[in-house]
């Protein structure tokens, strides 16, 4: 009997001693929990505005990202583009915990490839901040704040950075600059075309009769509408978005002109003149476009 106590006794003992032991090791774990915790990623009372500007590729579309001391909910702006027109932006931005987030930018349902101006901006003023004190805002200082004037808030400050940023591997930016080079080429051919369309339709009008010109005209427009259906399946990308942007606006008044035609022989075709002018104006942007466009 008095063996059983003693072994009793000593089981107790040793299970006291690793209770301790466990109680000891999860204390310092909790202290080096304590002792590791995360420090912000700025200093909340640091007041020179810093900010940073990056990218990642999700599903196809660009997300622009990064990182700023300003408070949370301040509303920031995204705008991208690029020497061939292209232009997109994303005024709904908003800092969460120093932290931000643009929506997808892509290029007709493509991914944006080769290289783009990428401007990070936001104004202090009521207008764009309704969800931040305005007076917290101006708190703010450094090299990234520039003041800017208006006629409805008078005085305030504005932030900005841009940044050039090349998207796509180098083999989708040479695949992409091959492309562009034929697209080019192409919307040449369209310039020149309508171009000596107009004239063709020109001579037509003041050499055929009433009758054989509403015979030709009839044939012209048929004709004219399938070859603006073909050319128009080639301006499907954002190599020269001004240039086609031009010749869609130079097919659209051409297209007109055609029409003042068919019954300029009733009416005295007034408007003749006026798209005429339209479509040579269109012709003029499209020309300085494409120049632009190989630069």
């Amino acid at each position: 009997m008095k063996h059983i106590v003693i072994l009793i006794v000593s089981t107790f003992f040793i299970f006291s001693c690793m209770d301790k032991k466990n109680n000891s090791t999860n204390v310092a774990k909790e202290s080096r929990v304590i002792k590791t915790a995360e420090k912000p990623l700025y200093d909340p009372n640091d007041k020179i505005l810093k900010a940073t500007l990056d990218f990642e590729e999700k599903n196809g579309k660009i997300y622009f990202i990064g990182t700023t001391n300003l408070p949370s909910n301040t509303k920031l702006g995204i705008e991208v583009a690029n020497k061939n027109g292209y232009t997109s932006q994303d005024y709904k931005i908003f800092v969460n915990d120093f932290h931000f987030e643009s929506s997808g930018f892509s290029s007709q349902k493509n991914p944006l490839v080769g290289s783009y101006e990428v401007k990070l901006f936001t104004y202090f003023n009521k207008s764009w901040q309704k969800k931040v004190d305005i007076e917290i805002l101006e708190e703010y200082t450094g090299q990234l704040i520039k003041e800017t004037e208006d006629e409805i808030f008078g005085k305030y400050n504005q932030f900005e950075i841009s940044k050039q940023l090349t998207f796509g591997t180098k083999a989708e930016v040479g695949k992409k600059n091959e492309a562009c080079d034929q697209t080019l080429k192409d919307y040449e051919k369209i310039y020149k075309k309508i171009d000596e369309k107009l004239l063709t339709l020109e001579n037509l009008f003041k050499k055929s009769s009433k009758e054989n010109f509403n015979i030709e005209i009839g044939k012209w427009n048929r004709e004219s509408r399938a070859w603006q259906r073909s050319v128009k399946v080639k301006m499907t990308n954002d190599c020269c978005n001004t240039g086609k942007r031009g010749l869609l606006l130079a097919l659209t008044n051409f297209s007109l002109l055609e029409s003042e035609y068919a019954f300029a022989h009733d009416d005295g075709g007034k408007d003749i003149d006026n798209f005429k002018k339209k479509v040579k104006s269109n012709l003029k942007v499209v020309k300085v476009a494409i120049t632009k466009c190989k630069k």
